[in-house]
């Protein structure tokens, strides 16, 4: 939760300075064009499709599909689960970069932590060993982090549910730019 709250702090279109030299940036705002129905479904079915995507990848290739690790032991739900949740871990954040109009040394770290404080809990999660339900986590991460087909999953997943986001806003930027898009260039 702390990156979004740096980059909704640190995030700036353009800087104080020029938004003084171009008061018509703010006409864009004052008459409700930043905040629609129509951004506000986009997003909807963004948010639908990179899930969509992120967990039939994974699920289709781990129960259709050959998912044996070296010791011949079968992935089961755990293993999905742990990879599912990770690639979202992932994925949201990638997203939020690529939503940044600039990157600060704060935003970046945040965003690096975040998705570094995840594998460093499940690590740690995992490789405790604990009575009840939470004994069935024990080596989750370990199996997880050993498979080279979880790996390349996990990276194509996240691959594949955020380019078109990259690529619609490289179009976007490219041939229909905002206001305060041509003024950063």
């Amino acid at each position: 939760s702390v990156p979004p709250v740096i980059a909704g702090v640190l995030d700036q279109d353009v800087t104080a300075l020029t938004s003084m030299f171009f008061p018509q940036l703010y006409r864009h705002s004052q008459s409700n064009k930043e905040f629609n129905s129509f951004k506000l479904f986009t997003c909807i079915l963004n948010s639908i499709y990179v899930s969509a995507v992120l967990f039939f990848f994974i699920y289709l290739s781990y129960f259709f599909g050959d998912s044996v690790v070296q010791s011949g032991r079968t992935l089961d739900w755990l293993d999905f689960a742990t990879l599912l949740f990770a690639t979202t871990i992932v994925s949201c954040n990638l997203k939020l970069l690529l939503d940044l109009d600039r990157i600060h040394l704060a935003t970046g770290l945040s965003i690096t932590l975040s998705i570094l404080a995840y594998f460093v809990f499940i690590a740690i999660i995992s490789s405790t060993s604990s009575s009840g339900r939470e004994a069935s986590l024990f080596g989750v991460w370990q199996r997880v982090i050993k498979d080279g087909y979880s790996w390349l999953l996990g990276i194509v997943s996240v691959f594949a549910s955020l380019f078109p986001q990259f690529l619609f806003n490289r179009v976007q930027r490219m041939w229909f730019p905002e206001n305060y898009q041509i003024i950063q260039a």
